[in-house]
């Protein structure tokens, strides 16, 4: 299936398409730029996280070991949340993105059925 797409596309681009070859580039480097910032977000959360269970220990003194499985935990469940975050702000963004091209969609038949409404009083 893969082949098959590659092989779609890379005949596009021999067909000197540039038009399609510009947007395709564009659209690489805002996924790029995404991932990106994805990656970045994941290991200062990692970070973070590494230095939460010293900080409980140093600054606020609770009795915990410091080891390396308290690490693990603690780093794992900091990006467990920052990706539930993500998920959670994408599905977001669609849901908003869907309704704003619903309403753009419905307006006319909303305004078609105000006239026919008023028409018949």
């Amino acid at each position: 299936m893969s082949d098959l797409v590659l092989n779609f596309i890379s005949s596009l681009i021999s067909t000197q398409n540039t038009l399609l070859l510009i947007i395709l580039f564009i659209v690489f480097v805002i996924l790029m730029k995404k991932l990106f910032n994805i990656i970045l977000g994941t290991i200062s959360v990692v970070l973070i996280s590494a230095l939460f269970p010293v900080f409980l220990v140093k600054v606020i003194g609770v009795s915990m070991p410091l080891t390396f499985e308290t690490f693990i935990y603690y780093i794992t469940l900091g990006v467990g949340l920052y990706l539930l975050f993500y998920v959670l702000k994408s599905l977001w963004f669609v849901s908003k993105l869907i309704y704003y091209l619903g309403k753009m969609i419905t307006t006319p038949f909303k305004a078609l059925v105000k006239r026919v409404k008023k028409r018949k009083k």
